[in-house]
């Protein structure tokens, strides 16, 4: 139950502080929930994204250290990007609010293949040189990371 989950939760968050010292607290709380493995419980109980009896879901260390990072994006948002068109050829837009700090580009195993430091924009373009499925990961000013699925097509 949840004593036990607690220190799973704990245990996980000091792995990712280790993994980079520079994370802050919400930035920590948005890899483990974007990572949780959702739908777990009970189908009456356990409904899409955050739920009162399952939360985001089942921690998973191996996807919030890294393991297949990119693959799945968080139940819910705080902020939103747009990413469009999607599916793309090689080149794509992304608006997103005017607090991003940082955007990167994440492959399917979870290697940041290209990161731009934002000065107050709300657009910008990305290119990939490669099909496949990515992610576009947005840091904002308060730490929230947001992260939005793009598809590249050859």
């Amino acid at each position: 139950g949840t004593p036990v989950a607690a220190a799973h939760v704990a245990g996980v968050a000091s792995l990712l502080l280790a993994q980079d010292p520079s994370r802050t607290p919400p930035q920590i709380k948005s890899i483990l929930e974007s990572t949780a493995e959702d739908q777990v419980g009970d189908p009456a109980e356990d409904t899409p994204g955050w739920d009162q009896y399952y939360g985001h879901g089942r921690i998973n260390a191996y996807y919030a250290l890294g393991g297949q990072v990119g693959l799945r994006e968080p139940a819910r948002t705080e902020e939103s990007i747009s990413v469009f068109p999607n599916p793309a050829m090689k080149e794509f837009n992304v608006s997103f609010p005017g607090d991003a700090q940082i955007i990167q580009l994440v492959n399917s195993i979870g290697q940041v293949i290209d990161t731009k430091h934002l000065n107050q924009q709300t657009s910008t373009n990305l290119k990939v040189d490669e099909a496949g499925i990515f992610l576009v990961r947005m840091i904002m000013s308060n730490g929230l990371i947001v992260t939005k699925k793009i598809m590249i097509n050859d």
